[in-house]
């Protein structure tokens, strides 16, 4: 399975992991688990989307998509981009940037550590 998602509900945070290629038939199995967890779940929460093991599929539109849905919820305080420090991380973070409208907090890193501690100290 090249997506993970989990959430802690200690700290009100859902952990979204990319690992390698996302399909088309991936995006839409995304897709519903987000719906799912989106109706589920009431209140606000943090996020960490982590893309470091992202790789750059055909559509890159289109593996976003389910990011943009969490972020397009209204339910999301802050957001925590784990990417590669890479020319390439930082375009897939940049088309994200471009396609979706966030009314959140957000930042960058390289790390789960101090992504976790950004989210804390804003949550």
């Amino acid at each position: 399975m090249p997506f993970d998602v989990t959430f802690n509900e200690d700290k009100d945070r859902l952990y979204y992991k990319v690992d390698g290629f996302v399909s088309n038939e991936d995006v839409e199995e995304i897709m519903e688990a987000m719906d799912e967890f989106l109706q589920d779940h009431e209140g606000k929460f943090t996020a960490v989307i982590d893309m470091k093991d992202f790789k750059v599929s055909e559509d890159v539109e289109e593996a976003v998509k389910s990011i943009q849905q969490v972020i397009k919820s209204g339910k999301l305080l802050a957001d925590a981009f784990i990417v590669a420090q890479s020319s390439i991380g930082k375009m897939q973070f940049e088309q994200i940037e471009k396609d979706t409208e966030a009314k959140t907090e957000r930042r960058i890193f390289s790390n789960q550590p101090d992504a976790e501690k950004w989210l804390d100290s804003v949550a």
